[in-house]
């Protein structure tokens, strides 16, 4: 299959994030996807409360949001996932708390991120034991560890 995935951030940290573009593709691939293209954003609590409030109506930032598109392209008819967009501040918050990496953590709200863009819901206690499961498998591909109550989103 062909995944693009796009990485934009507007703070500095690519030593940092790791490769949040394979970590992507890999839950495209787990998950049989189809071809199609995605974004993850690295910006800032205030961004993502904003963001937050408009789509959500809830008033306060969160460590990651997903924004599923489902759109094609006009021009190439290539598939659009839609966006991941991840509170950075809050991700290295996050990190320091769970004593792992910035980019252990960042692959976990990328995972969890995508896998919503997917269809995804953890409302449901199977469906959640389902996705909690997938994003373990997929971190420790990566050489990561996943405990369920690192991520309560």
């Amino acid at each position: 299959m062909t995944y693009q995935v796009q990485i934009v951030h507007d703070h500095s940290c690519e030593d940092e994030i790791g490769n949040l573009e394979a970590v992507a593709i890999s839950v495209l691939e787990h998950e049989n996807a189809p071809p199609g293209a995605l974004s993850v954003v690295l910006t800032s609590d205030e961004k993502v409360r904003e963001l937050n409030r408009r789509f959500a109506q809830i008033d306060r930032a969160t460590d990651v949001l997903a924004f599923s598109d489902g759109s094609r392209d006009p021009e190439t008819g290539q598939f659009y996932f839609g966006d991941v967009t991840i509170a950075l501040p809050i991700a290295k918050q996050q990190a320091k708390q769970a004593n792992q990496t910035l980019a252990a953590e960042l692959s976990l709200l990328t995972i969890h991120g995508v896998l919503h863009l997917l269809g995804y819901d953890h409302q449901d206690g199977n469906e959640k034991n389902r996705m909690w499961r997938i994003q373990a498998e997929i971190l420790r591909s990566y050489g990561h560890s996943f405990e369920p109550s690192e991520l309560e989103a």
